[in-house]
């Protein structure tokens, strides 16, 4: 439902254009005649109280006759314009209606009934997108054949292609006039969509009469038209005004490119654009991107292979292989994340994850996947049987079944959105921001590596992952203050500082959580090893020490402790020490 929504964007579009473009054109009308009545009256009062002497009945009688005149002109274009409103907005109602027919019932009783239409609907649809396509392609009176013999004249945009090849005939016949009063007519548009047609169009006309020797008329010509354009076209305009120096033939570029013939080809095919992005039309038929998309999703690599081709499938056919050999495989989308999360990790054995609809679907498609490579040779039986993996889902709507990865991925993710604000970042960028969120959570100090008190190193998760240590060389300090946006990685680089700064300060707390004083808890011995809360701490450094003497209070409790570190021993309050997670599990 969602693709064919996408896709049929343009089949309410093009009627609403076509209205709001009616509309616009019947206020203009009635906007001139109401100035024209009001110019009449005017002469009407004029008249009376010019002078002393009163004016002849014939007099006023012409006058007010003029004004009656005008009124019944505003009265006729004002029954056209509502006409012409009330047609275009049949035609948006009945593609409305040709598009409910997709909504399904509320009841099973009339599921059948509705299933039949949507049958029915699919041939409409099918007769519809080969009219645009023949349409595109310039077979306009076998479209108008298609149409009129399917029934659905009004669910097509046969009067705009029309138009449109009305228009093109000129250009191609080197005349520009419809092309100019097209323009003339979608001149407000035009300008809302930054169009440069009517400027290409002017060019044009100044170089065919450069072409014929009119260089006096030229300059004329150029006065007349270039002045609206030099606020925008000023570089163009310049190089037109060159034109005048060379002959037809010359070889000196650009002015041999501008004396060419092909413009009017160029002219053709920009004209042709404007058109659609004039009623937002796409650049592509929508029987080629439906082509595209069913070739696509049927596309596999054996598709391309000479022993293993199906000839039930229709891309393995000539044609279709051919036109599909620049297409996507079907699983590339399926696979991006296993592809990403194998090419970073390795190959696991189990994929632990939720059972959202995208994960699922992945699992169903490498296990289609797989059984196609399985069923051809021993090789890839073996292979699979060693370097297979499986999805493991926990129960839908039940986010407390994935335990830990779940807590990490909410903290981890709101901070990242609390850093991120309303910042617009390319995928790219959030890409490298995700990197290096997750190097400063795989960063994140678990427990000692060992009972010698002169070693402050400790386990983290990252050798458990790739087999080493994450180090990061630490980046110059960025204010947030005054972010140059302009600088991209400027702009990363305080984000991932942020939310450095957010998370190590809410891990360190989370290390000192005490829910309940209802068990004591163990105070803290020399040659253990803690977390020191410490500010400014550059990304993935944590300051970490052994206790080497502590200082009890009157009631036997550690208030003090000294820590010796790498950068020497320092003396911190126990607020700001943690012990780290696996050795407070132990104890």
């Amino acid at each position: 439902m969602a693709e064919i929504k996408s896709m049929e964007h343009s089949t309410l579009k093009v009627p609403y254009e076509v209205l709001n473009k009616k509309f616009r054109v019947a206020q203009k009308n009635l906007d001139r005649e109401l100035d024209q009545i009001q110019h009449s009256s005017r002469d009407v009062e004029n008249l009376i109280t010019r002078t002393k002497i009163l004016p002849t009945v014939d007099e006023v009688g012409a006058l007010v006759g003029n004004v009656v005149e005008r009124m019944q002109i505003l009265k006729r274009k004002a029954g056209e314009s509502l006409l012409d409103e009330l047609n275009a907005g049949l035609v948006c109602k009945r593609k409305i209606q040709h598009l409910r027919v997709l909504v399904p019932p509320d009841s099973n009783v009339c599921y059948d009934a509705w299933q039949a239409s949507i049958d029915q609907w699919k041939r409409i649809r099918m007769d519809r997108i080969v009219i645009e396509y023949l349409l595109r392609r310039g077979y306009y009176e076998t479209a108008e054949c298609l149409a009129r013999k399917s029934d659905i004249r009004s669910l097509t945009n046969l009067e705009i292609f029309h138009t449109s090849r009305e228009v093109e005939e000129d250009l191609f016949k080197h005349k520009t006039l419809k092309c100019v009063l097209w323009c003339n007519d979608n001149k407000s548009k035009l300008r809302k969509i930054n169009s440069n047609m009517e400027f290409s169009l002017r060019v044009q006309e100044f170089i065919e009469l450069v072409r014929s020797d009119n260089r006096v008329e030229a300059v004329k010509y150029a006065r007349k038209y270039f002045q609206s354009f030099e606020k925008t076209q000023l570089r163009e305009i310049c190089k037109c005004m060159a034109l005048l120096a060379y002959q037809p033939n010359t070889d000196t570029e650009p002015y041999k490119t501008l004396f060419s013939e092909a413009r009017w080809n160029d002219l053709v095919l920009s004209f042709r654009n404007e058109n659609y992005r004039l009623f937002q039309l796409s650049t592509q038929s929508l029987l080629s991107v439906a082509i595209q998309a069913g070739l696509s999703s049927l596309k596999t690599p054996q598709c391309y292979s000479p022993n293993c081709k199906n000839p039930h499938c229709p891309v393995c056919q000539e044609d279709f292989n051919k036109i599909a050999r620049n297409l996507p495989y079907s699983h590339c989308v399926q696979s991006r994340l296993i592809c990403r999360f194998i090419g970073r990790r390795g190959m696991p054995q189990t994929i632990y994850s939720d059972n959202a609809t995208n994960f699922v679907g992945a699992d169903r498609k490498l296990r289609e996947l797989k059984e196609a490579f399985l069923s051809q040779s021993p090789e890839v039986l073996e292979f699979a049987a060693v370097e297979g993996f499986k999805f493991a889902f926990i129960p839908p709507r039940a986010p407390q079944f994935g335990g830990l990865w779940e807590a990490a991925v909410k903290s981890a993710k709101h901070l990242a959105v609390r850093a991120m604000g309303n910042v617009l970042l390319t995928a790219e960028e959030l890409g490298t921001l995700i990197a290096e969120v997750e190097a400063i959570l795989n960063s994140r100090p678990l427990a000692p590596l060992s009972q010698d008190p002169n070693d402050g190193e400790a386990l983290t998760p990252a050798p458990l992952l790739i087999g080493c240590s994450l180090r990061a060389l630490p980046p110059a300090e960025v204010s947030t203050d005054r972010v140059r946006y302009c600088e991209r990685w400027q702009l990363v680089c305080c984000l991932k500082q942020q939310f450095w700064r957010q998370w190590s300060k809410t891990y360190i707390t989370s290390l000192q959580q005490r829910n309940k004083w209802l068990h004591p808890k163990r105070n803290l011995q020399p040659g253990d090893l803690v977390l020191v809360h410490e500010d400014n701490t550059p990304p993935q450094q944590w300051a970490l020490g052994r206790i080497a003497a502590t200082v009890e209070g009157r009631d036997g409790k550690v208030r003090v402790a000294d820590v010796a570190t790498k950068a020497g021993t320092i003396k911190r309050p126990i607020h700001k020490l943690a012990l780290l997670p696996v050795e407070v599990e132990g104890s």
